[in-house]
């Protein structure tokens, strides 16, 4: 009578074990599922706070510049906010254009480039 207990105890501790082992393994589902969102949701916040900053530095680039070239010269149609050069037959032009060099003559660069993100 004995082994059919020491059998039966057997079985119920095989039972418990498997028990557990299936709530740790749910635990740890879900623990995993929890971090992946989080690291996710730290990207995403991560990458709004460069753009913020960036749109700020654009903004404060402008009004440095504006106020840079009000120092110097307060009325110059060559100036970079000035749109339209009424000297040479209301040509239009882009204000504050950066400038690259082409066959060794500079002309207005465009602004495409992309942000990086730190996803990659």
């Amino acid at each position: 009578m004995g082994s059919k207990r020491t059998a039966t105890l057997r079985g119920v501790t095989l039972i418990m074990v498997a028990g557990v082992l299936t709530i740790l393994a749910a635990i740890s589902a879900g623990f995993y599922t929890v971090v992946v969102m989080q690291s996710v949701s730290a990207t995403r916040y991560s990458d709004s706070v460069r753009a913020q900053m960036l749109a700020r530095a654009g903004a404060s680039d402008a009004i440095a510049r504006l106020r840079e070239q009000t120092f110097f010269d307060t009325e110059n149609v060559t100036d970079p906010w000035s749109t339209v050069d009424w000297r040479h037959g209301a040509v239009r032009q882009i204000s504050f254009a950066a400038q690259t060099t082409v066959n060794g003559k500079k002309v207005p660069a465009s602004y495409s480039r992309a942000i990086g993100n730190s996803s990659a």
